[in-house]
């Protein structure tokens, strides 16, 4: 597991690719893109990043109690993923695939959205509540 550590998005990049599937409390310093990488049951929890996952995969994966804002999930496979307690301003989930998602407690500038919030921003190229 990788925690309590600052790191840039290539180094991001370099921990997916190595196979590093737990983060916890990593603080992503800058913005940048991780597309089209398989990242399958991979754990973010308490994590704050600003990345570009355009066409990556997330089957099965954990996004928990994380500051996601701004961060794109274009187009990418989200089956039976888990959102739960995560900031999600200005996320982008056009085109993805959500089959199984669970999606709770997450916020939109201090609003929580539901399961149904998360099928309506599949389907908009841009959620604006």
């Amino acid at each position: 597991m990788l925690q309590d550590k600052e790191i840039t998005v290539n180094e991001l990049l370099g921990y997916i690719r190595s196979g590093q599937k737990n983060f916890c409390r990593i603080e992503v310093l800058d913005i940048g893109e991780v597309k089209g990488e398989v990242c399958d049951d991979i754990v973010f929890k308490e994590c704050g990043m600003a990345v570009d996952f355009s066409g990556s995969s997330f089957r099965n994966a954990k996004f928990i109690d994380c500051n996601i804002k701004t961060c794109s999930f274009k187009n990418t496979d989200l089956t039976n993923a888990e959102f739960i307690g995560n900031g999600v301003c200005s996320v982008e989930f056009y085109n993805a695939q959500i089959e199984g998602i669970l999606f709770q407690n997450n916020y939109w500038h201090g609003f929580e959205l539901t399961q149904e919030d998360i099928m309506r921003m599949v389907r908009e190229e841009f959620y604006v509540e």
